[in-house]
């Protein structure tokens, strides 16, 4: 993915500004994306629908392996 296809990136979380959840999709999608905080799970998937919001982000913790994480993007 190019760089400007993702100052344009709209990417929905998890959580509240600062949360582990943005943390890991500025780390994986690079710091010109812009991160849009959801209070519940089903909350970032149903943004998809909003428009200009392009991703959603749902890290996985597995726990017996931290600090490693699954992070899938929809």
């Amino acid at each position: 993915m190019s760089t400007s296809n993702r100052k344009t990136m709209r990417v929905a979380f998890q959580g509240e500004p600062g949360a582990f959840s943005e943390e890991a999709a500025i780390q994986l999608l690079g710091g010109a994306i812009t991160t849009v905080p959801r209070a519940t799970f089903e909350a970032t998937f149903t943004a998809i629908a909003e428009a200009p919001l392009t991703r959603s982000l749902h890290p996985l913790r597995i726990p017996w392996r931290a600090p490693w994480c699954v992070c899938s993007i929809y």
